[in-house]
């Protein structure tokens, strides 16, 4: 409540190493309180950072956001703002419009997390050489991987790794389509990386992390298809004190999600990270490990979801906040010991019920 306090402690986990952040999450509060700008940016080292050629580079959070602004405050919120997620023309990196960052090092290491309400970023260079990715929500990808161009939905974060060493390297955001109408910046330019001086070339690192292994050993219990549509998840709005899924600690499940609405949703699952296995049927392009993935309209995806290492009662739902907010959200509660229990008020996938590891 206002002018209280409340003190966190916890242990990091072993493995646990990546780029993560925080907002509010006081149901029905969040949109409002994220647009008014409460989030940050976590940082968490690891081996990685302090025994690879990644201890080398500079190493960079960017938090980004976008605003409207009525006058001299943000721009409240209008009554469809809460069925398209609100958005606003001004693109901010670290609070600042096209900030400049001067390069300490050969390679920069920029951990990009998406803070805004509803708005996709789709990244590029302005250059048009391709970006390099080494991270994917907050874990290493096995190795580097370039893209033409990365899509940034609502909670997602990425790791790039961008050589500066003779000219300027501009990001920026081109136009994303979400499904629903949504206000063009007022410039694409996200940021401009100044090349480092006098700098030694550093390598880029050939292999990063392990996430084939994600899940791997750890037995499939079940599986479970969850659909998403405006402001309900399996048919229904959120109620609190009302658990919607019930899994068992030391077991992994399969989770299709679908996406049976007319819009883009970013379906994010707290504590238990999951390996995307396909898309629409099509195996995913190389392994990584997400905790956000987004979905166009008719998309299914199909995700391994290990729930080890922590047991309790958190949630899943669509991030952009406006829908969160507005009832689509679930409760999920991981006990030890429990039977595995089909889900509420859907099929059970009961094809998997009895394998012996997970893919």
């Amino acid at each position: 409540p206002p002018g209280e306090g409340f003190t966190y402690e916890w242990t990091v986990p072993a493995g646990e190493a990546g780029t993560y952040w925080y907002h509010p999450h006081a149901h029905g509060c969040i949109a409002r309180q994220m647009w008014m700008g409460l989030a940050g940016g976590i940082v968490i080292r690891g081996p990685a950072e302090q025994e690879s050629e990644l201890a080398l580079c500079d190493d960079r959070l960017v938090v980004l956001r976008d605003l409207g602004i009525a006058g001299d405050a943000p721009a409240p919120h209008m009554p469809h703002d809460w069925h398209t997620g609100k958005e606003g023309p001004l693109l901010l990196a670290n609070g600042r419009i096209a900030p400049d960052l001067q390069a300490r090092a050969d390679l920069v290491r920029l951990r990009l997390v998406n803070a805004a309400n509803a708005r996709t970023f789709r990244i590029a260079r302005a250059d048009g050489r391709p970006l390099v990715v080494i991270a994917l929500d907050g874990r290493l990808l096995a190795e580097p991987v370039e893209m033409d161009g990365l899509e940034l939905a609502p909670g997602q974060r990425a790791d790039l790794l961008v050589a500066a060493r003779e000219e300027p390297v501009e990001l920026v955001a081109k136009h994303a389509r979400r499904g629903v109408p949504s206000p063009r910046p007022r410039r694409s330019r996200l940021l401009r990386i100044l090349p480092a001086r006098d700098a030694k070339r550093l390598p880029l690192p050939r292999r990063l992390g392990d996430p084939a292994a994600w899940g791997a050993g750890v037995p499939v219990a079940g599986g479970r298809r969850i659909t998403m549509a405006m402001f309900l998840l399996d048919g229904r709005p959120y109620r609190p004190g009302r658990i919607d899924v019930r899994a068992r600690l030391g077991t992994a499940e399969i989770w299709r999600v679908v996406n049976v609405g007319t819009m883009h949703h970013p379906f994010h699952l707290h504590t238990w990270p999951f390996r995307p296995l396909s898309r629409n049927g099509r195996p995913w392009p190389f392994p990584c490990v997400l905790d956000t993935v987004d979905l166009a309209p008719g998309d299914e995806v199909e995700l391994l979801v290990p729930f080890t290492h922590n047991h309790g009662t958190t949630v899943y739902h669509c991030h952009i906040a406006e829908h969160g907010d507005r009832g689509m959200m679930g409760t999920i509660r991981v006990d030890d010991g429990l039977p595995w229990q089909g889900p509420v008020g859907t099929d059970a996938i009961c094809g998997f019920r009895g394998r012996g590891a997970g893919p």
